[in-house]
């Protein structure tokens, strides 16, 4: 699998920078791009920031904002394997690069609590979800269920 994994150029079926560098081209400063740390470490802030750029009112104090469509645990033995993880992660050095100049370029939402400055630290470390414990945990996650409907979430906001 290694060897399959060296020499096959993997990059331009998973690559999302130049789809991303040509939507920055295309939209210019109406197109917000955020790092899924700024979710991870501060959901409220970040929705907020959203909101507050959509013209809406901010959600309300307390809210929860739980995963969806995430899967915990191992999905296959990539984490496991830390010898094919690192192949990857060194295939990947130049999509990396590229996304944390494209992050750091995309300047932070307002109120963003360093949501931002992680997402850039996470892709200079290289983090993949095999860094993060809590997703390779399948007990339960706090504030939130991973088997929860959307349409469950959207009623569960509306009812506060």
């Amino acid at each position: 699998l290694s060897d399959a994994v060296e020499n096959f150029d993997l990059l331009p079926m998973y690559a999302m920078a130049e789809p991303l560098l040509a939507a920055v081209d295309i939209f210019g400063p109406r197109l917000l791009i955020l790092h899924q740390e700024s979710l991870r470490l501060n959901p409220q802030g970040t929705f907020d920031a959203l909101a507050g750029l959509l013209g809406a009112a901010p959600f309300p104090s307390g809210g929860t904002f739980g995963h969806y469509n995430a899967l915990r645990g191992h999905r296959t033995e990539l984490c496991r394997n830390s010898s094919l993880l690192a192949i990857l992660t060194q295939r990947f050095d130049s999509e990396y690069r590229e996304l944390e100049d494209l992050l750091r370029n995309a300047g932070a939402l307002p109120g963003d609590a360093g949501g931002s400055a992680a997402g850039i630290e996470a892709l200079r470390r290289r983090a993949t979800r095999c860094d993060r414990p809590d997703v390779l945990d399948i007990a339960a996650p706090v504030g939130g269920t991973y088997n929860e409907l959307p349409h469950q979430a959207l009623q569960r906001l509306v009812d506060l």
